[in-house]
């Protein structure tokens, strides 16, 4: 396995951040930035999820092309996580430009519509599971160049589970996975 030094990681994330401003007018923020907003989100996610999402503020959220890290995260130090994570919420502020014409913003109405919502809130929800796999394959697709090891495993548990509503049966989650992503 491949190496990369922590500051080729930082170059890394500055580079697909400025990708992102210059081409969404998006940014890269944390939850400490606009908290309020952020504390107002966690408190829905909450409600819409019977309390089982219990760590927005710690997860990295992305509003039309606004994407926010953890309260907590310091964007000066990235890991190798963190650029993957990168990479799988820029593929989310791709959909919402997708679906507005060009315009995350305008995009984001429709993604949240579909996404939480069509067909079902919760347990068989396809367009969330067609989201979030597309941008797990986006984080997929990077490790894989940078020679890093990202199994699907904690995904497929993520995609069927709480912390995503339920979105799709786990034995249908996990053979899309097989089928998409090669054995080595």
């Amino acid at each position: 396995m491949r190496t990369t030094s922590p500051a080729a990681i930082q170059a890394f994330f500055s580079m697909d951040r400025e990708m992102l401003k210059d081409n969404y007018n998006g940014r890269v923020i944390t939850k400490a930035q606009g908290r309020w907003f952020w504390k107002t989100i966690d408190f829905l996610a909450r409600v819409v999820s019977f309390g089982k999402i219990k760590d927005f503020m710690q997860r990295t959220t992305t509003v039309g092309g606004l994407i926010a890290f953890s309260e907590d995260a310091d964007l000066q130090y990235v890991t190798k996580s963190d650029y993957l994570v990168l990479r799988h919420e820029i593929k989310h502020v791709r959909q919402c430009s997708k679906l507005g014409l060009g315009e995350p913003w305008l995009g984001m109405f429709i993604f949240l519509f579909l996404y939480l919502f069509v067909p079902l809130p919760a347990w068989r929800s396809w367009f969330r599971f067609k989201f979030e796999r597309d941008a797990f394959m986006e984080e997929y697709k990077y490790a894989k160049k940078f020679g890093w090891d990202h199994s699907p495993d904690r995904f497929i548990e993520a995609l069927s589970g709480p912390e995503y509503l339920y979105a799709w049966p786990k034995e249908k989650v996990k053979a899309w996975f097989e089928k998409a992503i090669p054995k080595a």
